[in-house]
């Protein structure tokens, strides 16, 4: 996520085109267009900073609102939930979150830890 935004922001000239340009990135990857007029997800990747700042948090929107009908005995209200989510969407475009354009750890330990913990498993299920 990070050097995406990174590569957008090169092209500006000013720190005006800066923002735009790091928010029609993010636009691009997640609503692509105005409030209330987009493709949700048209473009989605399974990034870093992506992933824990966005998907989740939508997620985790939903899964709270289902949970708190369930606890009042009410019908889920899509409109209302829609309506929460694109305001949740439109303040992740504009928010101003770093997200580094640089690996952070070593992603072959990471992999070789992985691979050991889970390698039995995986090889067990026929």
């Amino acid at each position: 996520m990070g050097s995406w935004i990174a590569d957008a922001e090169k092209m500006a000239a000013t720190s005006q085109e800066k923002q735009y340009y790091a928010q029609d990135a993010k636009r691009i990857l997640t609503v692509w267009g105005e409030p209330g007029k987009h493709l949700t997800d048209y473009a989605n990747r399974a990034w870093a900073g992506l992933m824990q700042t966005y998907y989740r948090e939508r997620w985790k929107m939903f899964i709270d609102a289902v949970e708190k009908n369930m606890q009042d005995n009410t019908n889920f209200d899509q409109d209302k939930f829609n309506q929460a989510l694109m305001e949740f969407e439109s303040g992740w475009v504009e928010n101003k979150l770093h997200f580094p354009d640089q690996p952070i750890g070593n992603t072959m330990q990471v992999s070789k830890r992985l691979y050991s913990k889970y390698a039995s498993a995986i090889m067990a299920v026929k």
